[in-house]
């Protein structure tokens, strides 16, 4: 919060429900800025604070620089078409598949697999 013809400024912390005290205040021109990690800084000008007055200021947060990274790591056996054989690693059991019914169109194949 910033006394704006004094340059004088204050600042707190909000409690677990966002809100927010500033105490002995002196009567002017404010401006008050909010700031949390993950937002984007708000600024509200020209908040008159009068003597022996509550004065409230609510803002909404908008979220700022948010990300999220999935990362998918995982190995295995390459599908031969031509051969029938694989070389089983840990618990990974073989199967043998051939295609039948004709070419393959997007959504349907059908799979013949027996289990070595």
């Amino acid at each position: 919060m910033l006394r704006v013809d004094t340059n004088i400024s204050k600042s707190t912390t909000t409690d677990d429900r966002g809100s927010y005290l500033f105490n002995d205040l002196q009567p002017g021109v404010y401006k008050v800025t909010i700031e949390a990690t993950s937002f984007k800084t708000v600024s509200q000008r020209d908040v008159r604070i009068d003597a022996n007055a509550v004065r409230r200021v609510d803002v909404e947060l908008q979220a700022s620089g948010v990300s999220e990274a999935v990362e998918i790591t995982a190995s295995g056996v390459v599908l031969q078409t031509g051969r029938t054989t694989c070389r089983p690693t840990g618990s990974m059991t073989c199967l043998s598949a051939r295609v039948t019914g004709g070419p393959i169109r997007a959504g349907r194949a059908s799979f013949s697999a027996a289990s070595r």
